[in-house]
């Protein structure tokens, strides 16, 4: 009656989990974003405490980062800005971490992820196609914008591709690949066609290294696979006239951002040390109209914010909290591919849509809101699941050996 009782449990929480990350590209739901991960949270720390607070040690650099981000309030540029971004970014995205590592011992976690991200991504390519291209005014009402769109599809084409990179007959993860592949030609984000290349070709790589001693019919099919998506998003962009005309403006004046980058990381040098607090938009509403002025002459998007993860972070919190930040996506590499060896699939996917979302964000920003709280959770999960099949492939490994003696 108690183990009925558990899975019940277990599966309303799988379920709970699924709907959450279903919603990740649906703008306008914070508050329902918030109200799951609360309820998530408090089943799980109910459950599974040790497991929630042990993820949370292990990653002690997030923690000391999360802390020093907090402290920022205090010598803010702009407190309210701060406080708001503390309140509306970085406490969801700390909560998820905790929920997605403590749903990964819960026996439904990888169906429901697996069937969460092709939800995710289904209605991330519906919104793209007819929210964006099509401005449907109800679709697109709950979209929000392209870049946001694209690093979600970025995120869910680094999971399908480690899914299938094992198991090549997985329909699941080549639906999620198609429908973040129509996600991505729907936003005409160039960022994304360039990280897609990079993608496809290093898993094309590495499967074709895995198969190349076992079957010549692996090793076409990969490449027919890998040149047959590049060939669809290419062709499909070629014909889009806006995507073009981005292509041919960079191709005449060039790129701005670096001329963003330089005016950030001047006005970044007046707070060096310590920054001029937490909150992608603190430095938009503070450094004064000169420096608005300065940087919309660069270009009309220039003034929001410095078109890079890690610069930003430096404008933020200086260079103590950009080491701090460095730091924690450094231990995250390191748990993943200590796992690379022992525990595979769930290593090259937590280090897969790690480096996928870092490369995304090089020209731009999105380590806020829904696409924050995702990639928080899924490196929770992730290092979680390493630790778990490593410790498990250990223990089945001594009672070979001791059956063995």
């Amino acid at each position: 009656m108690q183990s009925s009782c558990f899975n019940r449990l277990d599966a309303l929480q799988a379920s709970l989990w699924c709907i959450l990350i279903a919603i990740m590209p649906l703008e306008h739901v914070p508050a329902l974003r918030l109200m799951l991960l609360a309820i998530l949270f408090v089943m799980l720390l109910v459950r599974a405490r040790r497991d929630m607070l042990a993820s949370y040690m292990r990653s002690w650099p997030m923690l000391a980062w999360v802390l020093f981000c907090s402290a920022t309030w205090f010598w803010s540029m702009r407190p309210q800005s701060t406080a708001y971004h503390l309140r509306a970014d970085l406490l969801p995205s700390i909560l998820a971490f905790g929920v997605f590592a403590a749903m990964a011992k819960n026996p439904f976690a990888e169906p429901s992820l697996r069937l969460g991200m092709l939800m995710c991504a289904l209605i991330n390519a519906a919104l793209a196609i007819v929210g964006h291209r099509l401005q449907q005014p109800i679709f697109a009402h709950y979209y929000s914008d392209v870049g946001y769109s694209s690093t979600i599809a970025v995120i869910n084409i680094s999971f399908a591709l480690s899914a299938l990179w094992f198991r090549r007959s997985d329909k699941l993860a080549l639906a999620v690949l198609l429908c973040s592949l129509l996600a991505g030609i729907a936003s005409a984000n160039r960022l994304f066609v360039v990280i897609l290349v990079i993608a496809v070709m290093i898993f094309m790589g590495l499967a074709i290294r895995q198969s190349f001693a076992n079957s010549y019919k692996r090793h076409l099919i990969w490449w027919m696979f890998s040149g047959f998506c590049l060939i669809v998003v290419g062709g499909s962009l070629s014909l889009d006239q806006a995507f073009m005309g981005k292509i041919a403006r960079l191709w005449e004046v060039g790129d701005p951002r670096p001329k963003i980058w330089g005016a950030w990381l001047k006005y970044g040098l007046q707070a060096p040390f310590f920054g001029n607090g937490y909150g992608r938009n603190v430095g938009e509403y503070s450094f004064g109209r000169q420096f608005d002025m300065h940087l919309l002459g660069i270009d009309p998007l220039a003034v929001m914010h410095s078109h890079n993860l890690f610069l930003n972070a430096f404008v933020e919190t200086g260079l103590v909290g950009l080491a701090l930040f460095c730091l924690m996506w450094a231990s995250f590499a390191i748990s993943f591919l200590k796992g690379w060896h022992k525990c595979r699939p769930w290593g090259v996917a937590g280090l897969a849509i790690m480096v996928g979302f870092l490369l995304k964000n090089q020209t731009d920003i999105f380590f806020l809101k829904s696409t924050m709280i995702l990639i928080m959770g899924l490196m929770g999960y992730y290092i979680a699941a390493c630790d778990l099949s490593c410790s498990q492939n250990e223990t089945k490994g001594g009672a070979k050996e001791t059956l063995h003696n």
